[in-house]
Order: structure tokens, then sequence, then C-alpha cells
């Protein structure tokens, strides 16, 4: 029975629906109550996959890898996680897991998974196309709730931001990033890339982060990431600029060296990737291949984060903190600004991420596993308020 699934850890009931949902694509499986017990089963009769429940001590789990190397070199491991956290996760996955899957387990995630984890093992086990399910009676009566919502005007509220201050489980954040409801967060420490997305809601708890992909990069730490809809594109600790492929590991798929010696901020302006470098204080725009097709000085020295938003590329840099934006005007570039944040981030806190979604700026520090936000136009009247006052004196 070597193309089963070995199913461990599972009540009764948990064992019946995964059975149906492998039932449904002619998979076998097998239940097994314990990694105890797996271990003892897999050297006589190696299975094509492990899902397993997670265990009370993740350790159990790296016996179980060195038991697969030993007798299953080609089986891989996917573990259901109760709390799905980022930390959590990685621990797994350091400790042998293939991926790892939150509960309750859907049939189309867990299909997709059990897919790429055979399938980078060599295997092939899920012969039919999965797709999802089409539910046409729901989707017409979300598509007449949503008609009503924003005929109410509830819509944006429903569509309004996440709590202002979010925490993402990271003390090594290394470059965040909005796109739309996506969030894109680096972290140097443990080579990852995560995206969470933010749910709508009514409620600010109701709107939280989910986490709905978790990369791990088999070459360099990102000090920088960027996701555009061309692909993702890290700078890591060696200075050299990324673009990647959505596989495992995030193999490469081209690398130059990014020009200057302290690269601080990477952005995508809905046409072309830029980057900045905190020392020479140049802003610099790419093209598809690449190549360096544009430069611009900084109005902000000292650069320590770029990002995209509001129509605008925006430049946090300078001590205390300022931030200010770059907009295109007809064929050249007009800086507006700077914007003083000395009433809102400390002196002695530095920047690992900048970002701008929701009409807000986000940004991580230095030791922190949270990330903060306020709003630009709160930033910008700031700075309004204060010339009007001076031009009365």
């Amino acid at each position: 029975m070597a193309t089963r699934v070995l199913l461990v850890g599972f009540d009764k009931t948990e064992n019946e629906n995964i059975k149906k949902i492998y039932g449904a694509v002619q998979v076998a499986t097998e239940s097994l109550a314990s990694i105890e017990s797996a271990m003892e089963r897999i050297p006589t009769d190696p299975p094509a996959l492990v899902l397993a429940e997670e265990p009370a001590s993740l350790d159990s789990l790296k016996a179980l890898d060195l038991c697969l190397k030993a007798h299953a070199p080609s089986t891989a491991v996917l573990v259901t996680l109760k709390s799905p956290s980022l930390n959590r996760a990685v621990d797994a996955m350091r400790l042998g897991a293939y991926d790892c899957l939150k509960k309750p387990l859907q049939r189309f995630d867990l299909l997709v998974a059990t897919k790429r984890a055979t399938s980078s093992y060599g295997r092939s086990i899920i012969v039919p196309k999965i797709v999802l399910p089409k539910r046409r009676l729901p989707q017409i009566i979300l598509v007449f709730v949503c008609l009503v919502a924003m005929s109410l005007g509830i819509w944006k509220l429903v569509d309004r931001s996440p709590s202002t201050t979010l925490s993402l489980d990271s003390k090594y954040l290394s470059g965040i990033q909005w796109e739309k409801r996506s969030l894109w967060v680096g972290d140097w420490f443990n080579a990852t890339v995560t995206q969470f997305r933010a749910k709508r809601g009514l409620t600010k708890k109701s709107r939280r982060l989910i986490t709905e992909g978790l990369y791990r990069m088999k070459e360099g730490q990102p000090i920088l990431v960027c996701h555009t809809p061309e692909g993702l594109f890290t700078v890591g600790t060696d200075l050299q600029l990324r673009s990647h492929k959505w596989d495992v590991g995030l193999p490469q798929l081209q690398t130059i060296k990014i020009p200057g010696t302290n690269p601080t901020g990477l952005a995508w302006d809905g046409n072309s990737l830029w980057s900045v470098d905190g020392h020479s204080g140049f802003l610099y725009r790419y093209d598809r291949f690449l190549r360096v097709l544009q430069t611009e000085r900084s109005l902000i020295p000292r650069p320590e984060g770029l990002a995209w938003g509001e129509g605008s590329l925006w430049v946090l840099g300078s001590r205390p903190l300022q931030i200010a934006r770059l907009e295109k005007v007809d064929q050249g570039y007009v800086w507006r600004g700077p914007y003083s944040l000395l009433d809102w981030i400390p002196l002695e806190k530095k920047p690992t991420g900048m970002a701008i979604g929701f009409g807000r700026l986000w940004l991580g520090l230095d030791g922190d596993s949270q990330i903060v936000s306020k709003s630009l136009s709160s930033i910008i009247k700031a700075k309004s308020a204060w010339k009007r006052a001076e031009k009365k004196e």
C-alpha cells in the first residue's frame, strides 16, 4: 500500500472526514493513534505521505523525520496545527514537516498540500485536477448581500483596515508591504516570507489577520521583500537583488548586485520596481530585466524605508524620523514634504519595515513583533497646521 496516506493522531470524527476527502480522489488511507505507532509501522510498509495531528511535543516530529529518512526517504510529512501561528509552523517545518495546515481542514487546502508535498518527493498519488467546488447558491446570496450592504453605506465600514497595531509573531522583521488586503512580511532570521490577509468585517476583531502562505527560502536571508504581479523580489544579506519563482524554497529566477552599499527599501509602483540606498540617498527604478532605468535623489537624508501607496512613492528616514512622497507629474517627478514623525516614533527606535495601506503609514520597529500605524492625513495636516501658524507670526 505504498500509495496510501498514513493518518496519525486524529480522533474518530476527524479520521472519517479526512478519509472521505481522500476517498473522493481514489487515495487510500490508514489510521494510527500516535507517532510512536507510526514509527513501528513505517519500516514494514512505508506510506506515500504522513498526515499528522500536531503532537503535544514537537520533538516527536524529529524522531518521525529520522525514521522516514532511514526507511522511507521519499515520504513527506504534513502537520495540522490546532492554533496556527508563524512561530509554531516554522518550528514544525524545522523538525521535518514539509508544510503545516490550519484546522479545521478544508478539502481544497488538504488536497493541494498533498499534491504539492508528494510531487516534491517524486510521487504522484492524486491524478484528477483539483478544483474549488462550485457553489452557485452561496455565491448568488453573497452578491445580493454585498449589493444591499453597499446601498446602505456599510461596505466602507466592512472594508476598513484591521487594528491600527498588529502583532506578526516575529521580532526579526525585514520588510512589510500592503497589497490591497494582503500583507507581505519578511523575516531575516528564519529566512521566511509570510502572506497575511486582513479579513473584512464590521468590527476590528472580525477584521483580524489570517495567515495565507508561509514561504521559506533555501538560499539567503531576506533583508527586504516586495511582492509584485511579476513575482516576489528580495534583497539578501549579500546585497543581491533577486526575483523568485513561486515554488518550494523560492528558487531564484534572476539575480543582480543591487546598486549602492546599504539598501533600505524596495517598492513596486504599479509599473516598475524601485529601491533606495541609505548611504548614497539615491532611489533606483528598474525595468523587467532588473536594469536601472532612472535615479532620483531622496528628499529625506539617510533613507531607511520605501513604500508605494496613495499614488506616490514614500521615503522614510533622517533623525528625528520624517517621511516625504515622490509624485509623478507629466514627464517628471516632484517631491512633497517632508513630514515629521517626531511626536509618534521615539528617537531610539529604528525602523525595520515600512508600508502604506488603508490610508495609513505602517512601521515595523527593531526588536518589536508589532507593526504600528498612523493616518497619513493626520501626518500631512500636522505640517500644514504648523505652516499656517508660522505665517501668522
